[in-house]
């Protein structure tokens, strides 16, 4: 008993830790998302890269990937998602694919481009690359094989589009997701000096600053940014119903200060105060939720709604009793009247056996007196025999019906009177090292 308290004991630390905690809070992404389809005329481009040729593995870009389309498709209504994956986010695939998009797009939609892989310094440290799936780990094949951030946005904004919203879930240091260098000699080229341009209809929110990796989300093997920005964007990051990119990137970077083993800020260029999604319901899994008051709605009556205080209302307190109750537990002593029937029956029984005994001795013995001495000695032998199987069996069934039916008119005299309890009389459960027990207050 001590070894299997012990163990849960355990196994209740293990899943209070703050590992285990954090794995179980984030919930799955992939559920339709609750909020207003206000991106009918829009257009996106999703490229994710999860295996590299040359380069580590991104974990849960794949996955990363499926959210972001059913956050388009799903949430904000889009009908145009084309999703790039490994073989095909090539440098030239990732290009060609963003000048068709910003074909498709009309004038009264916005280009979502979202990136979730690789990123890389380019020369001199003046501009960011996003790693194509080819790149080899040196520093001349990084910056070959990289589609720069310049000349992406270049191609992003020949669209009509009315906005231009870019999320890039990747960093510019030359760095994975677990800090190590992408290739030999690219980690001291820090593009520190790395920003987009800023523009009246450009938005772009990156995983982190220039000088640091984007990492996984703490339990789980997929990128940190994505995840947290697409659960800011269905609801987490406002009590309202709508959000905005500078409440986004707020809450995200909340959500990643408190990460042990690295820094990631993720920064937001642009107007903060554009609205990216309407209408959500869903609240933070991360915080308890606010006790709020109900929705003024025509089925609450207008007085249902006041911020007057509540009335006072009096405590109850139970009556003293004015005397120690009488407890009696069930299953209640025998009275004398029936251990007097339990013994009568039992004497009943061992009697019956007696006398099958003495008619079995008379008639083997009337028979003995007949035969043969080798037939008497064989009939005394059964004699015997049979006396003690009857002497030992006869009275049992006596002796356990009787006491069965003394229990048997015990439960039923306690039943007549739980049926009719006196006034004041009650029934309850006591608890001990025993096992519960059926506990009776008062006159029955």
């Amino acid at each position: 008993m001590r070894v299997l308290s012990l163990l849960s004991l355990i196994a209740l630390m293990m899943a209070a830790s703050p590992a285990a905690a954090q794995q179980n809070q984030w919930p799955n992404l992939g559920n339709n998302p609750q909020m207003e389809a206000i991106g009918e005329d829009d257009v996106a481009l999703v490229v994710a890269i999860e295996e590299y040729i040359f380069l580590p593995d991104v974990d849960g870009a794949i996955e990363t990937a499926n959210d972001w389309e059913n956050f388009f498709r799903r949430g904000l209504g889009l009908s145009s998602v084309q999703v790039v994956t490994n073989r095909d986010a090539s440098r030239e695939g990732i290009l060609r694919f963003a000048r068709q998009a910003a074909e498709d797009v009309g004038p009264n939609g916005n280009l979502w481009f979202v990136f979730v892989g690789h990123g890389s310094p380019m020369s001199g440290g003046e501009d960011g690359g996003l790693v194509g799936m080819d790149a080899q780990q040196t520093v001349e094949s990084l910056e070959a094989r990289s589609l720069s951030q310049g000349e992406l946005l270049d191609v992003l904004e020949s669209g009509a589009q009315a906005r231009t919203i870019v999320v890039v879930d990747a960093c510019f240091s030359g760095r994975a997701g677990d800090g190590t260098a992408l290739a030999e000699g690219v980690q001291p080229v820090i593009p520190v000096n790395v920003q987009p341009r800023e523009e009246s209809r450009l938005l772009v929110m990156t995983a982190a600053r220039a000088d640091q990796y984007a990492g996984a989300l703490p339990g789980k093997r997929r990128p940190a940014f994505s995840y947290l920005l697409l659960g800011a964007l269905r609801g987490w990051a406002t009590d309202g119903d709508q959000v905005t990119a500078g409440e986004a990137i707020l809450y995200v970077q909340q959500q990643l200060r408190g990460v042990p083993g690295r820094q990631q800020t993720p920064e937001l260029f642009g107007t903060g105060e554009i609205v990216l999604t309407r209408g959500v319901v869903e609240r933070d899994p991360t915080s308890t939720p606010e006790i709020r008051r109900p929705v003024r709605t025509p089925e609450y009556p207008p007085e249902y709604f006041t911020d007057e205080a509540p009335e006072e209302v009096e405590a109850f307190e139970p009556p003293t009793p004015t005397a120690q109750p009488e407890l009696r537990e069930y299953p209640p002593a025998r009275t004398p009247r029936e251990g007097s029937t339990a013994r009568g029956f039992t004497w009943l029984g061992i009697g019956t056996g007696l006398a099958a005994a003495a008619i079995t001795g008379i008639v083997f013995g009337g028979r003995m007196m007949s035969d043969s001495d080798m037939q008497r000695q064989t009939n005394g032998e059964s004699l015997l025999i049979g006396s003690v199987v009857v002497l030992t069996a006869a009275p049992l069934p006596i002796i356990v019906g009787g006491r069965e039916l003394s229990r048997v008119r015990q439960h039923r005299r306690l039943d007549e009177e739980l049926r009719s309890p006196e006034p004041g009389a009650t029934v309850g459960l006591q608890f001990s090292g025993d096992g519960p027990r059926l506990v009776l207050q008062g006159r029955f």
